[in-house]
């Protein structure tokens, strides 16, 4: 057995004693208590790889180093994110070359390395994204919500989480005043519901634009939006009859942009099921008025204080219901928080938003806290709900007017990648508008991730299709070429069960630098 693997069995029993004098419930193994990962000490002079613990808490932490400091084959370090987190490396003397330690690692995971394997599931995890408004086609800024909160629900699908992906459809409040103000000022004959019928979802979103600007110049149509958007939350049949129509055919726009990006949700929920008549926000309303949260102005108003951050010295006011008896939007975030943790029993919410709505997110998780649902975690530490910003898509506001229509930006996408591929000399020309459409949504998808995730993105397709660089195309390229390789190579090296014919030299593959570097990203 080699060094590292002794170390690693050494480590295994040392943390198991030790985990019998602290750890209360000794039915439980040390790894319900930490987390255990293989790391590689950044320092170029030191070879050697060894576990990194992550503790619940400081004490935990404190307790399992006095009883590992005994151990004089180990070496403890503290940890990047010190005083929770510990380093454990076998003694400089019999450290080996990273090489060996990872051929090791490789050759004999299945019987030594047990401590490798992923935990059974620890959670139930919620992610909220890609939450558009409707009677809008989608456009650019919506991108990059679908893509980071596909990527988030996927990382935590990869550490064995239970996750339900969630739609939260802007369906509902004053745009909807505005557009039936706009179709009432502007149809051009027969009834609102034929005219929503003609159009499709550019038109109506002219009509929007055209509404936001007028009511700006224009105070009697402004208090016409205002009487249609209390209409529809008071349930007026004509006002819904025509809010239905605009929704069915957002809907199935919706769904076929997010079918062409691989997106899938879970759960479609909508502002709609938490109308000042649903039940939803009458469990709501009352929890806020039993914890003495919501107040009340004369003209009816109602609002809500909150402290934004530990360090606030003033607490801020924040509207819930307009004293027409309409509901903010932040109060239907609060009757779906609590709906969703009453029926949905989860132990994570995500909500992926851009960071321009973080003092929402600060004051919803307030009031949630005050109405003691937003809890903390007992054992890491962490709040029930979660915000995870992100910088928006330079241009993009269907307020103004100014943007790109995600499906034609896929479009135009489509039509340059084509023109790419037949014009390029190294490519095997097929003329089949699928590969350059997936080639252009791979692009699109790798392009948003290209920069920090709260940076603001200027998107530009002549970057976007580089064929070189950290591109889709340039990932579809590679991913091209190792099937192509694995294809030629299968029959040489594999047999019919798909098991290679010959023993591998992990040793000598592992003095090509890539694929020692490769060979660390995996174990991390």
């Amino acid at each position: 057995m080699g060094t590292h693997l002794r170390f690693g069995v050494a480590c295994r029993n040392l943390l198991k004693n030790a985990g019998k004098h602290v750890i209360k419930n000794p039915s439980k193994s040390f790894t319900d208590n930490m987390r255990l990962t293989w790391v590689s000490t950044p320092s170029e002079n030191d070879k050697r790889i060894g576990l990194r613990l992550q503790f619940p808490t400081v004490s935990c932490c404190q307790d399992y180093q006095r009883l590992l400091n005994s151990d004089r084959n180990v070496t403890i370090l503290t940890g990047p994110k010190a005083p929770t987190e510990l380093i454990l490396l076998p003694a400089q003397s019999s450290a080996e070359t990273l090489q060996e330690v990872l051929t090791d690692l490789i050759k004999n995971e299945n019987q030594n390395y047990t401590i490798l394997r992923r935990p059974e599931s620890e959670g139930n995890v919620m992610v909220e994204f890609g939450s558009p408004n409707i009677a809008k086609p989608l456009h650019m800024g919506h991108l990059r919500s679908a893509v980071t909160g596909n990527y988030v629900a996927r990382i935590y699908k990869a550490m064995n989480q239970q996750v339900s992906s969630f739609c939260f459809l802007g369906d509902w409040g004053t745009q909807f005043g505005l557009l039936h103000a706009g179709l009432d000022t502007w149809n051009e004959g027969g009834s609102l519901l034929s005219c929503v019928e003609r159009m499709d979802l550019s038109q109506l979103l002219e009509i929007y634009v055209r509404a936001v600007k007028e009511q700006e110049t224009n105070p009697e149509f402004a208090g016409r939006a205002r009487e249609l958007s209390a209409a529809l939350e008071k349930g007026d049949p004509n006002a819904v009859e025509v809010w239905r129509s605009i929704r069915e055919k957002s809907t199935s726009h919706l769904d076929g942009v997010w079918a062409e990006l691989g997106i899938k949700f879970d759960v479609v929920q909508a502002e709609s099921e938490y109308t000042m008549q649903s039940g939803h926000t009458d469990k709501a309303m009352l929890l806020l008025q039993t914890a003495d949260v919501i107040q009340t102005k004369p003209d009816g108003c109602q609002f809500a204080l909150v402290q934004l951050t530990e360090k606030a010295k003033q607490k801020l006011q924040v509207t819930l219901v307009k004293s027409d008896g309409s509901s903010l939007y932040i109060l239907r975030d609060i009757a779906a928080a609590v709906h969703r943790t009453l029926d949905y029993k989860f132990d994570r919410l995500v909500y992926i938003v851009d960071k321009s709505q973080s003092n929402h997110f600060l004051a919803l998780f307030d009031i949630l806290r005050q109405i003691d649902i937003n809890k903390v975690d007992a054992v890491s530490g962490k709040n029930m709900f979660k915000h995870v910003s992100f910088g928006r898509v330079s241009g993009q506001s269907t307020r103004s007017g100014t943007f790109s229509l995600l499906s034609d930006v896929i479009r135009d996408g489509t039509d340059l990648m084509d023109i790419s591929r037949a014009s390029s000399p190294n490519t095997r020309y097929q003329d089949d508008v699928s590969i350059s459409k997936n080639l252009a949504i791979s692009s699109l998808l790798i392009n948003a991730f290209k920069v920090r995730r709260n940076k603001d993105l200027n998107f530009d397709w002549s970057e976007a299709l580089k064929a070189s660089g950290d591109t889709g195309v340039s990932i579809q390229y590679g991913h091209a070429r190792l099937v192509s390789l694995l294809t030629k190579l299968k029959d040489k090296f594999l047999d019919q069960d798909n098991n290679y014919k010959h023993e591998i030299d992990y040793e000598y593959i592992l003095q090509d630098p890539i694929a020692l570097d490769l060979a660390l990203q995996i174990l991390k």
